[in-house]
């Protein structure tokens, strides 16, 4: 192994940990050891992966950070790139801790992710930058209307997937499911083309990738299929949205055209995407390589940075067996 770049990909049962393994084994001349961690016995990037070993979960917090102390002081990883939403956070948090036990990664700051996982302050940040979000609405808007005009959406303030989001244009079915405005958020549902942009920034928070992918079609949350599009028109809200916040190596953001060709911020993820980050990866850009190059100080080439246009994704389901899991 002394000749392979050694990578600790955590969160192993998620789409995004998928993503950066097939990037990196896929997708790369250079040659990787992939090392997986999961609480997950069955998580799928533990068999895609070189090797991998069971951990606590993050919330477990002295023997999650115990186990990865003992996996770095076995493996020396040069890198550990986190996938879990809820557990960047506590890993940006601990960036210092780990990188005393030699353990790199190369995240936001703590405070960055926490503002990029609070919708509220998300959007407001962004609507101070000029960029249009959806109208937002108030317990006493709901309270004091007689009837909707148009749908509305309500989801979790924090967090990220379609999870615990309803749409609606019936004003009892929103007024009973917006309980509380500290925790849920209420918005204008903006109908029309989805577009994720995949966002790769340099240590100086410089955007160096701008890759937008329209989702054609979406189950659960995630994109199944997908086409890229030329970045100009993103290019702008992208630069400003990243340098305000200080986004230092990935992040996703998700925007949506109105029937008026207005684009409108509607999230951004401070992580790798779930969904179609292959589709960036193989029209071009491999974000995950970018990330270990930048973090590890390795030349890039500037055609490195490069997204083909026009490139289309569909994707399916894929089997993994064990027979030795009983």
């Amino acid at each position: 192994m002394s000749n392979e770049t050694r990578i600790l990909v955590g969160s192993a049962g998620t789409a995004s940990s998928i993503n950066i393994i097939k990037s990196l084994k896929n997708y790369s001349d250079h040659s990787y050891y992939i090392h997986a961690i999961d609480c997950d016995a069955l998580a799928p990037g533990l068999f895609l992966a070189d090797s991998y070993t069971l951990v606590p979960p993050f919330k477990d917090t002295e023997h999650y950070l115990n186990a990865l102390k003992e996996l770095q002081e076995k493996y020396q990883f040069d890198l550990f790139l986190p996938t879990y939403s809820r557990e960047l956070e506590f890993i940006a948090a601990n960036q210092d801790l780990l990188e005393s036990i030699g353990l790199t990664t190369m995240l936001s700051s703590f405070e960055a992710i926490s503002t990029c996982n609070h919708k509220k302050r998300m959007n407001q940040l962004v609507q101070d930058l000029g960029i249009q979000v959806p109208k937002a609405f108030s317990r006493n808007d709901i309270q004091a209307a007689t009837e909707l005009t148009h749908k509305l959406v309500v989801k979790p303030n924090t967090g990220s997937s379609s999870s615990g989001v309803l749409i609606s244009g019936e004003l009892e079915v929103i007024s009973k499911y917006y309980e509380d405005e500290e925790t849920q958020i209420c918005q204008e549902c903006i109908e029309g083309k989805e577009f994720t942009v995949d966002v790769f920034c340099n240590r100086s928070s410089e955007v160096k990738v701008i890759s937008v992918r329209e989702r054609m079609s979406v189950k659960a949350g995630q994109v199944v299929k997908s086409i890229n599009h030329n970045p100009d028109r993103f290019r702008t809200a992208v630069t400003q949205i990243c340098k305000k916040i200080g986004i230092v190596g990935v992040c996703n953001i998700q925007f949506i055209e109105n029937d008026q060709n207005q684009l409108f911020f509607i999230e951004l993820n401070p992580r790798f995407a779930a969904g179609g980050l292959m589709l960036t990866t193989h029209a071009g850009a491999n974000i995950p390589e970018l990330m270990v190059k930048e973090a590890l100080s390795r030349p890039i080439d500037k055609n490195e940075y490069s997204v083909r246009v026009g490139v289309t994704m569909t994707r399916y389901w894929e089997e993994i067996f064990n027979d030795d899991s009983h």
